[in-house]
């Protein structure tokens, strides 16, 4: 998806949409709502295994893990793009199952964190704790080429590693990377933008950031490269402010205010947002 843009964010699909949205054809915009959203529908998901290109398949699985309806999963098992439970994995899936509802029903709340914990407990039986790697090991990842563990890894990235996967990894693996996990430095946030500005893309860019606040020079460099994403970043960055929920009586007032005056927002230094939001009225 080199030198492709978008205006804007992907919508949330319906059973309906998402059947009309295999039936029409069109790759890239169903790539796009798997990299989103994933299909999620039953009647989409057995349509998509049906008729849909072993490529989007294993996007989807990749993204989403084994979340296949049983319908699209049978087909799935026939073409070989997915692997077969083995009985120890069903068994254990169910117990996982029975031991959240049980906490979840049951379970002692002495307080929201511990509720949280036994209610865990359920969701990740059976999961094996990710070894995480030392900077250094990630970095030699790199060195040596090695795509498979830099694909494969699940843990978080460090320092300069970090970098390296933002500038290098294939774009679904840095999406499903940030599907858990905010970056957390400016430096990180840049690396990001650069990527996407050098191939004349901004699919990474509205992915993390209509949804992620900014730091100020990662703002600047968004509003100077995409104005459509810009405009939806006022929101995500200043649409929440407390401070202007008093104001204007509440949040909705408040972003709609943002969305009217977005023309002396569109190119106004990022030094002098705060300033100009005071003088909204």
């Amino acid at each position: 998806m080199k030198n492709f843009k978008i205006s804007h964010a992907p919508f949330v699909r319906s059973s309906a949409e998402e059947i009309i949205l295999i039936q029409s054809g069109d790759m890239l915009a169903q790539k796009l709502h798997i990299l989103w959203y994933g299909f999620n529908s039953k009647e989409g998901q057995l349509l998509l295994a049906q008729s849909g290109s072993a490529e989007l398949i294993r996007l989807q699985t990749m993204l989403y893990g084994n979340v296949w309806s049983q319908e699209a999963a049978e087909f799935l098992y026939m073409r070989h793009l997915l692997e077969r439970p083995s009985d120890e994995e069903i068994l254990m899936a169910e117990t996982g199952v029975k031991l959240w509802l049980y906490n979840s029903l049951m379970g002692e709340r002495k307080s929201e964190e511990y509720y949280g914990k036994i209610q865990m407990q359920g969701m990740s039986y059976g999961v094996k704790p990710c070894q995480t790697a030392s900077e250094d090991e990630q970095l030699q990842w790199f060195k040596e080429g090695d795509i498979e563990k830099v694909c494969s890894y699940v843990g978080s990235w460090k320092g300069k590693a970090a970098i390296l996967f933002l500038q290098t990894a294939p774009m679904e693996v840095i999406i499903k990377n940030l599907r858990y996990r905010k970056l957390k430095s400016e430096e990180q946030q840049l690396a990001l933008i650069e990527r996407d500005v050098s191939d004349n893309s901004n699919v990474l860019l509205w992915y993390y950031f209509s949804q992620n606040s900014a730091f100020l020079e990662a703002q600047k460099k968004i509003q100077a490269y995409d104005q459509n994403l810009w405009q939806r970043m006022l929101i995500v960055n200043y649409g929440w402010s407390n401070e202007f929920e008093k104001k204007f009586g509440n949040l909705k007032n408040w972003q709609e205010k943002l969305s009217s005056n977005f023309s002396i927002l569109a190119h106004c230094p990022i030094d002098e947002i705060m300033n100009t939001l005071h003088k909204i009225a």
